[in-house]
């Protein structure tokens, strides 16, 4: 018993399956231990939750996606004196080989709800695992057991935007998708995504034409520059998220071309200033609000409901809807 309450890796020298017990003896007797770590790890419920942004996350916490995300979060909290800490964890720190680099509330048991976005650490969510804490991971799959996925459906929108493009005449479309080596999920999923919807529509996707930038306005920029030197110019940009898809309209304005008359723009998420952008973005709307409400329920369910070691992963897709506004246009040619 004291090797499980007093570890400071929330595991002891015992079985998963004996930690388990432990835990579940100790609330039976309503014991009260002095250290907080332990009563954190007896009564999860009494803990604060834990927001946790990859250290990677472009403009972190100042990402309308994520401020928009972390609102979802706080909003659908279960009562109004719940708190929430803020955090960031390292993609290159090994926390199975380092716990003590782990964010101070998750190592001294004060925050016991965890909520994490951005591009995952696998060693991060192992971590978290070994502690028994319930875990929620937004807008990623990450599929190992115990770990509950919230994400949006991201095959469904990128077919919608194509469709959209297509439906309005374009054949030569160019897509911003995000840097080289990015292998996150919700990269891949575009880009495979991608891939089956111009096979759909029998289109042809030459390797000039998928632009691989950062995730923000200058992957906009560097998309439209490309574009620009391109001899069969393309008439429509597909671009992996909205920032990118705003500095792509921007570069474009000022590189003299008409939006859309002589570039056709498209986003993914909607985030809150896509609607009031100049002209305003045709975008996948992604629930991002929805995605941090089913978060905060599913942390809520884990917590109620007792917990099995080696559980199966759990995957919630949420539908995306697409928004056609005015950065969208017929093709001129």
């Amino acid at each position: 018993v004291a090797s499980v309450l007093r570890s400071p890796d929330g595991k002891g020298r015992v079985s998963a399956k004996t930690r388990l017990s432990i835990l579940q003896a100790c609330r039976e007797m309503g014991y009260e231990p002095k250290y907080a770590q332990a009563f954190g790890q007896i009564y999860p419920e009494m803990g604060n939750y834990c927001f946790v942004l990859s250290s990677i996350a472009q403009l972190g916490f100042r990402n309308p996606y994520y401020s928009q995300l972390l609102k979802g979060i706080a909003d659908s909290l279960p009562n109004a004196d719940a708190h929430m800490h803020f955090c960031r964890f390292s993609v290159e720190t090994d926390y199975l080989v380092t716990p003590k680099e782990l964010p101070a509330p998750i190592r001294n048991n004060s925050a016991t709800k965890i909520l994490c976005a951005g591009r995952p650490n696998l060693s991060f969510v192992e971590a978290l695992r070994n502690r028994n804490l319930p875990i929620v991971y937004l807008g990623h799959e990450i599929p190992l057991s115990g770990v509950t996925c919230v994400v949006p459906d991201f095959v469904g929108g990128v077919r919608m935007a194509i469709d959209h493009l297509v439906s309005l005449g374009h054949k030569r479309i160019a897509v911003a998708s995000g840097p080289f080596s990015d292998g996150s999920y919700n990269i891949l999923k575009q880009r495979m995504s991608v891939e089956r919807a111009f096979k759909e529509h029998h289109l042809t996707l030459p390797s000039e034409r998928v632009i691989f930038g950062e995730l923000d306005a200058q992957g906009g920029i560097d998309a439209v520059n490309a574009i620009l030197q391109q001899k069969d110019r393309p008439t429509a940009l597909y671009c992996f998220n909205d920032m990118i898809a705003m500095g792509a309209i921007s570069r474009a304005q000022q590189c003299g071309l008409r939006i859309p008359e002589d570039l056709s723009v498209v986003g993914f998420d909607d985030i809150w200033m896509s609607g009031n952008f100049s002209p305003p973005l045709t975008t996948v709307h992604v629930p991002v609000d929805e995605m941090g409400r089913r978060a905060v329920e599913e942390i809520e369910k884990m917590i109620r409901d007792v917990r099995v070691p080696g559980s199966s992963p759990h995957l919630i897709t949420l539908p995306t809807e697409f928004r056609s506004r005015g950065s969208s246009g017929k093709c001129a040619e």
